[in-house]
């Protein structure tokens, strides 16, 4: 399972209308038609933290837990979601599905892993931990010109049946996504990407919505993602904001066995070093 986006409406009308309309009409027809003067990617990255709580709220956090269930109704599955999220890039999700068990996927700050029932433990590595390490980064909304290093605006577009500005990126692990910014609201409402996995590139559509405000800051309670003809619905129930109690994140024995020779894991309790954003493997 990906992660919990938490950083995500539109009916075009651009040019002129399907029958345009006669000479002597006035002027003020035709700028209401007319197509909204486009704004830079960056002013859209920046009017987003102000909409959902601006930067002095985000500061406040040094970590989160939400908790919720996910749904894939086509296969009759469903389960629990919790997910924790710790500056600088520490993120643990857990999915427990009845009859399946439950899938553990997590980042340290250098190490990715992932325990799933159905094909055991595995380490991340190459593009699928460069992008767990970024994707992993805290306040990502606050440091986005690391995480995405080229960005731009490509005008106008409609995504979920609503007007957005379309945004191209490339994240500093060199993968392109293309983000959908409400043009009234500044809200993010959808990520499209190809993300790498134990499975090779695979295309994923994330649909973000149900802004709610929590301490100040307005944060996505549901994520309704698109993987090829599956449809899975995440919605989170509760969220805690600076969590005295985090999950455990020392690696488990199991996957410490799948380090190479050469490397060894930190032992439990010792800190492990955080790497910085732009790095890629």
């Amino acid at each position: 399972m990906r992660k919990l986006v938490l950083f995500f409406p539109i009916a075009l009308n651009l040019g002129c209308p399907k029958n345009p309309a006669p000479a002597e009409a006035p002027e003020t027809d035709n700028a209401a038609q007319a197509e909204p003067a486009i704004v830079s990617a960056d002013e859209l990255f920046e009017r987003f933290v102000e909409v959902t709580g601006g930067e002095d709220a985000y500061q406040t956090l040094q970590n989160y837990r939400v908790t919720g269930y996910m749904e894939v109704a086509a296969q009759g599955m469903k389960g629990s979601v919790s997910m924790y999220m710790a500056e600088p890039n520490l993120r643990s999700q857990t999915v427990e599905i009845p009859g399946m068990g439950q899938i553990v996927r997590a980042f340290d700050g250098t190490h990715g892993w992932e325990i799933n029932p159905m094909i055991g433990p595995r380490l991340l590595a190459d593009e699928e931990l460069a992008n767990e390490r970024l994707d992993s980064t805290f306040n990502a909304s606050l440091v986005w010109e690391e995480v995405y290093p080229q960005r731009e605006n490509q005008g106008a577009a409609e995504f979920a049946g609503q007007d957005c500005w379309k945004v191209v990126a490339q994240t500093a692990a060199g993968n392109e996504r293309t983000i959908f910014f409400g043009q009234e609201s500044g809200l993010m409402y959808g990520i499209e990407m190809t993300m790498p996995s134990d499975m090779g590139p695979v295309p994923v559509s994330s649909r973000i919505e149900d802004y709610q405000q929590v301490s100040g800051i307005l944060m996505p309670m549901r994520t309704v993602q698109t993987v090829g003809p599956i449809e899975m619905v995440v919605q989170i129930d509760n969220v805690e904001l600076n969590v005295e109690d985090p999950p455990d994140m020392t690696m488990p024995d199991a996957v410490k066995a799948l380090l190479p020779s050469t490397e060894e894991a930190p032992a439990d309790g010792e800190e492990t070093p955080a790497a910085p954003v732009e790095a890629t493997e």
